[in-house]
């Protein structure tokens, strides 16, 4: 399994001088937060399921900065490869679920979050954004 099945996003935007990072809570475990993510359709580039995914599950429009890394872990029906992207806020948009998502600054975000793999990824995104790559 060398392709990646799933991609998600660690959309940020900036609003009154401070960074805030959107996170979401599961479909099927609506106690945890987590970075909106899903399956790549076949023949989609994982940045265009990414961009997809976010609108679709938060109802926020991004676009793909950079790709952040990867997570793997087991489901009872697959094994699972995310590859996550840091992505840059754009505006709203209509989502396809209802889920709850929050706006929360950096630091918050890592005590919000559930899984040791997302508070990684969102520290190596922040350290991404910090030296404003593209």
């Amino acid at each position: 399994m060398d392709q990646p099945t799933h991609a998600g996003g660690i959309v940020h935007q900036i609003k009154n001088a401070a960074v805030l990072y959107l996170l979401i809570r599961p479909k099927k475990r609506p106690d945890e937060w987590v970075f909106p993510k899903g399956h790549i359709e076949p023949g989609e580039l994982s940045q265009d399921a990414a961009v997809r995914e976010v609108e679709e599950e938060t109802g926020v429009v991004a676009r793909v900065a950079e790709r952040v890394g990867e997570i793997r872990f087991d489901t009872i029906k697959e094994n699972v490869r995310c590859v996550f992207y840091r992505m840059e806020y754009l505006g709203d948009g209509t989502a396809q679920e209802e889920r709850e998502t929050a706006w929360v600054p950096f630091e918050k975000a890592v005590e919000m979050l559930t899984h040791d793999s997302n508070r990684n990824l969102l520290k190596s995104a922040e350290a991404l954004r910090g030296k404003g790559s593209r």
